[in-house]
């Protein structure tokens, strides 16, 4: 995750782990001269906020939407 959409001139604020929860802020933005797609978000634990670049310019998919997921409403035993 970095701290700006400029893939040239960003920090990195978290290295993130497989598996890591993150809210999309904004809509995916492609940088026209290296092709990387990225995205702005907030990570689910710990509120960083930051751009995770989704695909690579050779087409690697590096982060995509989770169907795995559930969502609880009210209390319920586990």
């Amino acid at each position: 995750m970095k701290d700006n959409e400029d893939i040239k001139n960003c920090e990195v604020v978290k290295k993130l782990a497989v598996g890591e929860q993150f809210d999309i802020k904004e809509e995916l933005v492609e940088d026209k001269n290296s092709g990387v797609m990225r995205v702005k978000g907030t990570l689910v634990d710990s509120d960083k906020e930051g751009w995770i670049t989704v695909k690579g310019r050779a087409g690697t998919v590096y982060c995509e939407a989770s169907d795995k997921h559930y969502t609880i409403f009210r209390e319920v035993p586990m």
